[in-house]
């Protein structure tokens, strides 16, 4: 009897540390943060979207990647309002205004992009959120 509760506490302890691991591996903190979060999903083609380059506020932040079966990517942002697009030799895109609200919190945008051409002659992409 004593070792099957023995079993089952060391169970739920390796339980609660790999679900820790997996949360601060996956983008998150253990730890509340202070600054917001503009969360970019990308599902609509995946495939095309992923790799391209991130710019908020006329500065590369990052690129969009792909975790598993997740088509979503966060950027840390101070609290406030951001220009943010998304780069590729591919597309065409101008910086839209995102207002990430809250410390701690991740304000979703879904990047959408049409067949018809932009300014460039290429397919644009938008942010809308």
């Amino acid at each position: 009897m004593f070792l099957s509760a023995l079993r089952i506490r060391i169970g739920m302890a390796v339980a609660g540390v790999l679900m820790a691991v997996g949360w601060a591996a996956f983008g998150h903190s253990l730890l509340p943060s202070t600054q917001a979060r503009i969360l970019i999903e990308f599902g609509a083609d995946p495939d095309r979207f992923t790799g391209l380059d991130v710019e908020i506020d006329g500065h590369i932040a990052g690129q969009l990647e792909r975790v598993g079966q997740a088509t979503r990517t966060a950027f840390p942002v101070e609290p406030g309002t951001h220009q943010v697009r998304v780069v590729g030799p591919a597309f065409d895109s101008a910086p839209a205004p995102i207002e990430a609200r809250h410390s701690g919190m991740s304000t979703m945008v879904l990047l959408e992009y049409s067949e018809s051409p932009g300014a460039g002659g290429r397919p644009a992409l938008t942010l809308r959120q």
